[in-house]
């Protein structure tokens, strides 16, 4: 990403702060943070029952980043694609893990978008609603459709899974041209709502080792539980 003038950048206040421990500057260490305050006020995102604010804490905060950086290989030269609104719990912890593990947040130009700027901005995951994901799942559809691969794509997923039973896996070959479709794109988090099983089964036909993952979301915005491979 080309630096723009007169903008700080996380890593660069990263690093600054790293520089003022080293000499000696121990104000950011010795702080006393009360862990079990209130330190933010959000809403859930209304998408299974009615919206509602919720309470949370510093621990709160730090103990879902540490969670999902146990189970997940975030990495910093990973890209996200922001979609959540910020004022929501899933959307806000969401984007304070990819601050936490240094990650590049880009936003896309709108839903119709979606398709382009994975690509345009080199998109290694995101975090969505199934509604999202559902319409991406579509728009492969579409394709399949237009391109009259209907019945080749049903016989390619017979013979792929087929093969995954002697742990021989040709998807990356067979659907490249799906999967480059979704960019560099490694997973995907779902949650807020249960994703469309036929979805879920869809994208995991396509799945190979290399592209991309699900984790999906059954019960609350707050909580990100069973995993998927696609």
């Amino acid at each position: 990403m080309e630096k723009q003038e007169g903008k700080e950048y996380i890593r660069e206040i990263i690093e600054n702060g790293k520089k003022e421990i080293e000499a000696g500057n121990r104000e950011y260490i010795d702080y006393k943070i009360d862990s079990k305050a209130l330190a933010t006020l959000v809403f859930t995102s209304g998408t299974t029952s009615k919206s509602k604010i919720v309470m949370l804490s510093q621990y709160n905060i730090a103990r879902n980043i540490s969670d999902m950086q146990c189970v997940e290989d975030f990495r910093s030269t990973d890209v996200n694609l922001a979609f959540l609104p910020y004022h929501h719990t899933f959307g806000s912890t969401g984007q304070l893990i990819m601050l936490s593990s240094g990650i590049t947040t880009a936003f896309p130009d709108g839903l119709r978008y979606i398709a382009q700027n994975l690509k345009e901005y080199n998109v290694t995951f995101f975090v969505g609603v199934p509604i999202l994901i559902e319409k991406i799942y579509e728009k492969i559809e579409e394709q399949i459709v237009k391109e009259k691969k209907t019945t080749l794509i049903k016989i390619s997923k017979v013979f792929t899974n087929l093969l995954l039973k002697f742990g021989i896996d040709v998807r990356r070959k067979v659907y490249k041209k799906i999967i480059d479709g979704l960019g560099g794109l490694r997973f995907v988090i779902s949650g807020a709502a249960g994703l469309d099983k036929r979805v879920e089964k869809g994208l995991n036909d396509f799945r190979n080792t290399y592209s991309s993952r699900v984790w999906t979301n059954r019960n609350s915005s707050s909580t990100l539980c069973r995993k998927l491979q696609i």
